[in-house]
């Protein structure tokens, strides 16, 4: 009698664990990450930080403090942000792809609609929403309240050199971006009209539109693993 109670204790036991150690949350990137290292057969790596290197959380800073509409104090941010990642003499790279994001077509798109007053935005905006039991969670680096829905826009920094490169990636960050139109439908309970992928090196933008799919596709994506 004593060695089947132990028995299910051990049982009770083990189950408990195996709950209290559950991930409750999991951030979008890692979730992508994820995807791609079982597709690839490799190690899961999780990123941590607003970028992949310092050249890139430069970037990012940047676009979060100056004026995005007009550019202004981009050059002072690039040599302040440059300094803080401890590339000082980087800074005019970081400047001239900061430049590109301002002067994308997305970016553009948003000064005329406010200037139309028909649109609003915000940047580095926390998001999450709850998916197989959990929560998954990310940053969207610009998000506008556009007149046809909500626009989630991410910067990406990786150095692509070729157009099958550019393609490459915006099918690695799929995942992503559907995992943020999912949150971003969560915390606002408007619909997303758009989420764009604007790559700075080249300048690049990848628009994906088809909403329903991209979130269907990246909540299957998110299952891997659960």
């Amino acid at each position: 009698e004593f060695d089947r109670w132990r028995g299910q204790w051990l049982d009770d036991r083990a189950a408990t664990i195996a709950a209290a150690s559950r991930e409750e949350a999991r951030a979008v990137t890692g979730i992508a990450r994820l995807e791609k290292d079982e597709a690839e057969g490799g190690e899961v790596v999780y990123r941590r930080g607003r970028g992949s290197s310092n050249l890139g959380r430069a970037v990012h800073a940047v676009l979060q403090s100056i004026d995005i509409i007009t550019g202004d104090g981009l050059e002072a941010a690039s040599r302040a942000q440059a300094a803080a990642e401890g590339i000082p003499a980087q800074w005019e790279d970081v400047a001239s792809l900061a430049r590109t994001a301002v002067e994308s077509d997305v970016v553009r798109r948003l000064a005329s609609q406010l200037a139309a007053g028909q649109a609003n935005y915000y940047r580095e905006v926390f998001v999450s929403a709850p998916l197989n039991g959990r929560l998954v969670e990310g940053f969207i680096d610009l998000l506008i309240d556009g007149p046809d829905g909500m626009v989630v826009v991410d910067y990406k920094t990786d150095s692509l050199d070729s157009a099958q490169d550019v393609a490459d990636a915006a099918d690695r960050h799929r995942t992503q971006m559907g995992l943020y139109a999912l949150a971003t439908q969560e915390v606002t309970g408007k619909p997303v009209a758009e989420a764009v992928l604007l790559f700075l090196r080249p300048k690049e933008e990848r628009s994906f539109t088809d909403i329903d799919a991209l979130v269907a596709d990246a909540k299957e994506a998110a299952a891997v693993g659960a």
